[in-house]
């Protein structure tokens, strides 16, 4: 996908989990989008997510070890697919 659907699948899982009030096991699906997406962006998710990642990090199974790899992604920065789908989503922003 390009780099601002990317950005977009991502703000939309973070903000779906957020309004969830929390992350289980059960959620693995959108945390395999969530964590593909952090990759291809070098973006680290939202603070507020963070959390809610950490209770599921601590236990184990897939969905806890996606936990745990989403806490550590971004640590490289911003990758050049995040630069272009911020810009993008400047540009193409409907003004007022």
């Amino acid at each position: 996908c390009s780099p601002l659907h990317a950005l977009a699948a991502a703000v939309l899982i973070e903000s779906f989990l957020l309004g969830c009030g929390s992350v289980n096991a059960d959620d693995l699906p959108l945390l395999q989008l969530l964590h593909e997406q952090s990759i291809i962006l070098g973006r680290p998710v939202a603070a507020p997510l963070r959390a809610l990642l950490g209770p599921l990090a601590s236990r184990s199974g897939r969905s806890a070890r996606l936990a745990k790899d989403l806490l550590a992604d971004g640590v490289g920065g911003p990758t050049q697919s995040y630069r272009e789908a911020r810009r993008l989503a400047i540009a193409t922003w409907p003004s007022p």
